[in-house]
């Protein structure tokens, strides 16, 4: 298992992952590309998620599971994210959740809930 930044491969292949639904405005593209990175799994690849900088933090944003996605991803996907957090000397990890499955795994990874968002101490 290893973790890809986006810029490492095609945007076409990236776009293939995404089964051709990757954002067509340029600008929301490159974003993605640039902040991205993918679990590559011995089964291919399984997930994408993005880390965006602000300030001392560092925020998860546009998380993709490849069906069937199962709790086990998208906590491997938050631990490969911390440990890239870590390196890149970042306090602390933020996402949005809008799914209430998403909230109880955050929970069951040490992430504190705050207003509006989940907050984990690096």
């Amino acid at each position: 298992m290893q973790l890809i930044p986006a810029q490492a491969v095609e945007i076409a292949e990236l776009d293939a992952f995404f089964g051709g639904s990757l954002p067509r405005w340029q600008k929301e593209q490159q974003k993605l590309y640039e902040e991205g990175y993918i679990l590559d799994t011995d089964d291919g690849w399984r997930a994408f998620f993005c880390l965006e900088a602000h300030g001392e933090s560092l925020r998860v944003h546009s998380m993709y599971a490849k069906p069937p996605a199962n709790g086990t991803v998208i906590l491997t996907c938050m631990e490969l994210a911390s440990i890239e957090a870590r390196r890149r000397k970042a306090s602390y990890l933020r996402l949005v959740s809008h799914h209430e499955t998403l909230d109880q795994l955050m929970q069951l990874y040490g992430f504190e809930s705050k207003q509006g968002w989940w907050e984990k101490a690096l």
